[in-house]
């Protein structure tokens, strides 16, 4: 379900929390490539070509597996980009989709790729339309 206040997304997670992605989150801002890199384990090349991505994207799905365990334990998910920081490559911690995808697009801008982000629902057990 997508609520829409005050200049925010929100979107309910599970029935204990609630997400808001703020409007500004995703604008491109510098970032340190270094400790994100180290943190998927590439050390590959860095220009912007369909192999740098498809490398990129495996060295991030191999090193930050899908974990939602905050929703579930009430802790308040943030999309900020120091908050995904934070908890993606300080704590070195994974996350739900939102985070990770939202970490990873962060990386990608930085590097020069053009990222632009989607919203899609999976809906188990619906007929297609």
């Amino acid at each position: 379900m997508l609520l829409f206040s005050s200049g925010r997304w929100q979107i309910w997670f599970s029935q204990h929390s609630i997400i808001s992605i703020p409007a500004h989150s995703y604008r491109r801002i510098p970032i340190d490539l270094s400790p994100h890199l180290s943190r998927i384990n590439y050390s590959g090349d860095r220009s912007t070509s369909s192999e740098t991505l498809c490398s990129l994207h495996l060295a991030h799905v191999l090193a930050v597996p899908f974990e939602n365990l905050d929703g579930y334990r009430g802790v308040p998910v943030s999309l900020e980009p120091a908050d995904l920081f934070a908890k993606i490559v300080t704590a070195r911690r994974s996350g739900y989709c939102f985070e990770l995808n939202g970490f990873f697009s962060l990386l990608l801008e930085a590097m020069g790729f053009q990222v632009t982000r989607l919203i899609a629902r999976v809906r188990y057990g619906s007929k297609p339309p």
